[in-house]
């Protein structure tokens, strides 16, 4: 028979686990507390997991999106720089106890390059997996002309030809374009976020046909191009389809400053009026300063309010900012209060908060993930919030929880059906690898 009690220390809830034994048994069948927000050592041991040389001699490997597929894999996509000095997008797929799950293209990943044509660097920096198990990454091909990039592999590794007959697809527009967020709508459709530059970058967002076409239904041509018309910057970091098939856009967008940005566009391409009257909503203060504010990740939590995650300027540094809105676009003032929740690290080393990545739990909590910062050296940093904007103090008993054995930094996140929280990026030690992640 088996007992278990739970204990409350504090703030944090712990499961002891009693087998029923003998007296001189039950000792060693003691297992130990489970900390929530702890590292999950049933993940490759100890909790995480590096990748230092996948396309040969690299140089660096960053991890920076990851994703969940319906048998609980962990699908990582980013970068994997060679040795002939350029990028290889990359893609690795582990099994849920984080080895290399070699169904994957015979090792557990897969490498490709010169999407565009031009010999230089490719690279993934979002992916989304689709109801037939095919696995999306959007990013970049090449920098200087730069390519938008998607790539689209089957669930063995190998490269979707239904997909553009070639598995992948570009488009150029300007001098660069560069895709951070993708996601497929309720049909099928695959949209992507990002810019395009030349003097100046403008928001991007395209629509894609099943087969890797643009579906030229979204604004006559397939995408939008948004300028603000300030001469400044306008991108698109992430995007997402809402519960009334409404496709929302995260970014930043310069007016006077730089400014957090959200888009609200119609199925048609054109902007939702009825999101703040506008389609679209500005904020540069949440932290107090007037510059450098940008939305990282947006998500839609269990009531269908728009969580956006990204940083606000203090007028001296960066903080960590979490918004929420109202459906109709305007602040959800039960959210803390305001309608957002600002985090400023109290530490005199590490005063630049960044959050890149967001989640929304089963129990409506609010994971991000980013890094704090010196400026120069940086730790990944994984916090957890209640619904009313309150640091969730039942998570490392104190709501946040950072790993500092090196310089780190996280990039993308997912929850798993055990609502274990994934995390990628990359490590420094004697070289840059990619590095996962996954706490419990």
């Amino acid at each position: 028979m088996i007992y278990k009690i739970l204990r409350m220390t504090g703030m944090a809830m712990t499961l002891l686990l009693y087998t029923g034994c003998s007296e001189d048994t039950k000792e060693k069948d003691v297992v130990k507390p489970v900390i929530i927000g702890e590292l999950d050592p049933t993940f490759n041991g100890v909790g995480y997991r590096t990748e230092d040389n996948t396309s040969g001699g690299a140089t660096y490997d960053i991890g920076h999106a990851v994703a969940i597929d319906s048998d609980d894999k962990i699908v990582v996509t980013g970068v994997s720089h060679s040795k002939s000095d350029y990028g290889d997008m990359v893609i690795w797929r582990y099994n849920s106890d984080g080895t290399p799950d070699t169904t994957f293209n015979g090792v557990g990943y897969v490498t490709h390059t010169n999407a565009s044509g031009y010999v230089g660097e490719d690279q993934a920096n979002a992916i989304v997996i689709d109801s037939e198990h095919r696995i999306l990454v959007a990013g970049y091909s090449n920098y200087d002309p730069g390519y938008m990039a998607v790539w689209r592999y089957n669930s063995d590794g190998s490269l979707d030809t239904t997909f553009n007959s070639s598995g992948f697809t570009v488009f150029n527009h300007r001098t660069r374009d560069q895709a951070y967020g993708i996601t497929i709508d309720i049909d099928g459709k695959i949209l992507v976020t990002g810019d395009s530059t030349t003097s100046d970058s403008d928001m991007m967002l395209w629509r894609y046909d099943n087969d890797g076409t643009l579906d030229t239904l979204f604004n006559g041509i397939g995408y939008i191009q948004y300028d603000r018309g300030t001469g400044g910057d306008d991108t698109g970091n992430a995007v997402i389809v809402d519960r009334h098939q409404k496709i929302i856009v995260a970014g930043r967008s310069d007016g006077n400053d730089r400014d957090m940005a959200l888009w609200r566009y119609n199925s048609d391409g054109t902007l939702d009026t009825t999101f703040n009257t506008t389609g679209y909503l500005f904020d540069d203060s949440a932290a107090g300063g007037s510059a450098g504010d940008s939305a990282k990740a947006v998500t839609i939590d269990n009531n269908g309010k728009i969580v956006v995650v990204g940083k606000s300027n203090n007028g001296s540094d960066y903080d960590m900012v979490i918004w929420r809105y109202n459906e109709d676009g305007s602040p959800d003032r039960t959210f803390n209060g305001v309608g957002y929740v600002v985090y400023e690290n109290t530490s005199d080393t590490f005063k630049y908060d960044y959050g890149n990545a967001v989640s929304v739990d089963s129990n409506n909590k609010i994971i991000v993930a980013g890094s704090i910062s010196d400026g120069m050296f940086s730790q990944m940093m994984l916090w957890r919030y209640n619904s009313d904007g309150t640091l969730d103090t039942t998570f490392n008993k104190v709501g946040y929880v950072t790993y500092d054995d090196a310089t780190t930094q996280a990039y993308g996140m997912a929850v798993d059906s055990q609502g274990k929280i994934v995390l990628t990026g990359y490590i420094i030690d004697k070289s840059q690898d990619m590095i996962v992640w996954r706490y419990r």
